[in-house]
């Protein structure tokens, strides 16, 4: 996800791995703490 304004990718802070971490705005990149599946 990128934030129209910014040009910056969704991020899970510090890559944690831990229930309710922070997301942040980062600059986009193919790390696995950029990537989301979306369950429908």
């Amino acid at each position: 996800m990128v934030n129209a304004k910014s040009g910056k990718c969704l991020n899970v802070n510090g890559a944690s791995k831990q229930n309710g971490a922070d997301l942040i705005q980062w600059p986009c990149s193919d790390a696995a703490n950029s990537r989301f599946r979306i369950i429908d």
